[in-house]
């Protein structure tokens, strides 16, 4: 997608470049030189990639903002999305090249023509020479390249989407209902309270005409900062420093948990 941006810009600047011929021409005969027309070209390509850069950047937090506001909050690691500085000081980069091959492209077509036949040229009505026809032609074809490249990729990540969407998780997720509390603290502050209040929530819930089975867990599958974990040791070898102690993670289930979720 850069690229064809890239591409479309620098078309645009070498007909901005062929029509200006007649501007440039007469500065040349006001005693500017080649490189100070090449510095002109420059500036206003590295001024419009700053505008159309800081403009990008803006578009990101904000497009950020707006995403964060209309997905729904237990997407699952939703809260891993955020700025990256390192991204964005390769964006930089990138607007720097773009703007210094844009800014070139007219300059170095500068270079190749006499603007002093540009004034004549210019009072006859035409529109450009061989040069500037096959730079066109070569611009024209680059984009067509870059267009079946980009659609071919499309292509790609819809295949990959539709055969992620057919994917099946590990478990049947077909009418099954969840619900999400949390006990408070006063009054189930013991083991056996909370064990209690979890068998006569199973007998209700087993009452419910229509309820087949259920079950409880600690953290839903694919929910957000679903990572609950426990350091351990191994009898048969030495403690380790805290640091170095392994780790794993772990859920806590009801025996129809599984049976529940359709995991064989």
């Amino acid at each position: 997608m850069l690229l064809v941006g890239c591409v479309n810009l620098a078309g645009i600047s070498l007909s901005r470049a062929a029509a200006r011929q007649r501007e440039l021409a007469v500065r040349t005969a006001l005693g500017a030189t080649r490189g100070q027309l090449t510095r002109l070209l420059l500036t206003e390509s590295f001024i419009l990639a700053l505008l159309g850069g800081s403009l990008g950047i803006l578009l990101e937090v904000w497009g950020q903002r707006t995403l964060f506001r209309l997905v729904p909050a237990d997407l699952p690691r939703i809260e891993s999305f955020s700025i990256d500085w390192t991204v964005l000081l390769f964006a930089g980069a990138l607007i720097f090249v773009a703007a210094l091959a844009c800014g070139l492209a007219p300059a170095w077509l500068l270079s190749r023509s006499d603007l002093r036949d540009a004034l004549v040229s210019s009072s006859r009505g035409s529109t450009g020479g061989a040069l500037q026809s096959r730079l066109r032609t070569w611009l024209v074809s680059g984009q067509i390249a870059l267009a079946l490249v980009l659609l071919a990729n499309a292509g790609l990540l819809l295949r990959s989407f539709v055969r992620l969407s057919s994917e099946q998780p590990g478990f049947d997720s077909n009418n099954v209902q969840t619900i999400r509390f949390s006990l408070p603290q006063t009054g189930y502050d013991d083991v056996a309270t909370i064990a209690r209040f979890y068998d006569q929530l199973h007998s209700r819930a087993t009452a419910i005409n229509g309820i087949k089975s259920d079950a409880l867990i600690s953290i839903l599958p694919l929910a957000p900062k679903s990572i609950s974990f426990v350091h351990f040791t191994r009898p048969d070898r030495p403690p380790a420093r805290p640091e170095d102690t392994p780790s794993t993670n772990y859920r806590i289930v009801t025996p129809d948990y599984f049976r529940t979720m359709g995991i064989p």
